[in-house]
């Protein structure tokens, strides 16, 4: 208490040193330039001069004042003023009169003169701009200071997160949007109600007559189906689609190479079985020469291996598009399932899923743009692996529609439909007591974690070995 009162003491003395006038000496002097325009300013006058600019523009006072702080003030003394602004302000939700912080500095008004007084408003804009400068420099010259110390004791996550905190700061936010009843507002809202969102149609008549005419921009769009229920064909679909309407298509494959992919694509939109392709050259180049000279869009295909992708990367990937070929594409991911979250852990299949679900969401509203991708919503055993039902182990081949199967939750399910399989890498896990099962990459196993907690997880998700899994004994 005895220090800040001491430089509460030294702040105010040298306030009121400043607001005294100045005595002219008798010694005499050969030559003193007078300046009384363009006169330096010091960093503590540019300070001020911002505070009191603050204050006499009321709407950007609200903005500013939440991200201010004492700290970003070098001056003792505009450290205590901008600490008693905020204070008044929290406090009464209004902004402190001139004379109520002189009067709190133990001042009379006569000081109000030297750090106040504005000869001229600066015009908005300049202002915010020069506010939310000051204040993001600030921000991350104090999240830096911050972060030595935390560096010291390895605190990485605490660094990571005030470095993003300071990024992100910006007064300028939107306030969303209030009813109001009075006319201006109310005027604002029915157009809001009554304007059409802008969507752009799938093509498929029946989708955009229930989505009144698409999917809206941006958004992020997932196809399910069973396991070999066409996923990845109703994305080429789509991609076909889009690129009639000029919409160039970025798709990203994790699964299959690109020149799949593309034999894939000129089937559909040539109509030619892929097996025929090799001799339809001149077919082939005379549709996409029609299609250039119809203006469609362009189709790019990009391959990933599984498990190296996450929106970061494909982020950089897009932006690069971007540059090299001056449009936003529409993004379509083959398939979600397949990608990893930004340099986060996760614990299981729903976290992981969550995660990237939400990257690719913000992948499509940071690029205003749409992101399509699909998911598969069984999994799937080899051959010959058992499985149980009330009746004993069977083969999983063996099963048929109204069996009951025990899941993973521990309940039987009843078997409500069989779909074909589909080619599949299979993965052999080794148990520790020799037992082995054959399953595919996204097939669910529930996993005991070290604090008792049970999660589902397959391969593709976080499975590793070391893993302790939950499953019956033949």
């Amino acid at each position: 208490m005895e220090e800040d009162f001491d430089e509460y003491e030294d702040a105010l003395a040298e306030l009121e040193r400043q607001s005294k006038p100045k005595t002219s000496s008798k010694k005499k002097i050969k030559h003193v330039p007078e300046i009384s325009e363009g006169k330096l300013l010091d960093l503590e006058d540019k300070e001020r001069i911002l505070i009191a600019q603050l204050l006499n523009s009321k709407d950007l006072f609200i903005k500013g004042i939440t991200f201010l702080e004492k700290d970003f003030f070098e001056s003792k003394i505009n450290k205590m003023i901008i600490e008693f602004i905020k204070d008044y302000y929290h406090a009464y939700k209004s902004i402190p009169p001139e004379d109520a912080i002189l009067l709190e500095l133990g001042l009379d008004s006569g000081a109000k003169n030297n750090w106040l007084d504005i000869k001229k408003q600066w015009p908005t804009d300049y202002l915010e701009d020069y506010l939310n400068s000051f204040i993001k420099n600030m921000s991350m010259k104090t999240a830096i200071e911050d972060s030595i110390e935390l560096l010291a004791d390895e605190d990485y996550g605490t660094i990571e997160k005030k470095i993003k905190d300071a990024v992100s700061v910006d007064i300028d936010i939107k306030l969303g949007t209030t009813i109001n009843v009075n006319k201006e507002s109310f005027r604002d809202l029915f157009s809001m109600l009554t304007s059409k969102e802008m969507t752009i149609p799938t093509g498929w008549s029946n989708v955009d007559k229930a989505l009144d005419g698409g999917v809206t921009i941006p958004s992020l769009n997932y196809l399910l189906a069973k396991s070999g229920g066409g996923k990845s064909v109703g994305l080429i679909n789509l991609s076909w689609n889009y690129i009639q309407q000029g919409r160039d298509v970025l798709y990203v494959s994790l699964e299959l190479k690109e020149a799949k992919i593309m034999k894939r694509y000129i089937t559909h939109s040539t109509k030619i079985p892929m097996h025929e392709i090799p001799n339809r050259e001149s077919d082939i180049f005379l549709h996409l020469k029609k299609c250039e000279e119809k203006g469609y869009g362009r189709f790019t295909v990009e391959f990933f291996q599984p498990n190296t992708l996450n929106a970061m990367k494909l982020e950089l990937f897009v932006r690069n598009y971007i540059q090299h070929y001056g449009t936003v594409p529409i993004i379509i991911v083959d398939y979600a399932g397949l990608m990893v979250p930004n340099g986060k852990g996760w614990q299981g299949m729903f976290e992981r899923d969550k995660y990237v679900s939400e990257e690719l969401r913000g992948v499509a509203t940071l690029h205003d743009t749409v992101v399509w991708t699909a998911d598969q919503y069984n999994r799937c055993v080899a051959f010959g692996e058992k499985v149980e039902t009330p009746e004993g182990m069977k083969n999983i081949e063996d099963v048929i529609v109204g069996d009951l199967v025990l899941g993973t939750n521990n309940e039987f399910r009843r078997v409500t439909a069989i779909s074909e399989p589909e080619e599949q890498i299979i993965y052999e896990i080794t148990l520790k007591s020799g037992k082995s099962i054959k399953v595919s990459g996204r097939h669910i196993f529930p996993k005991r974690l070290k604090d008792g907690r049970t999660l589902e997880d397959c391969i593709f998700a976080s499975l590793q070995v070391g893993d302790q899994l939950i499953i019956k004994e033949d």
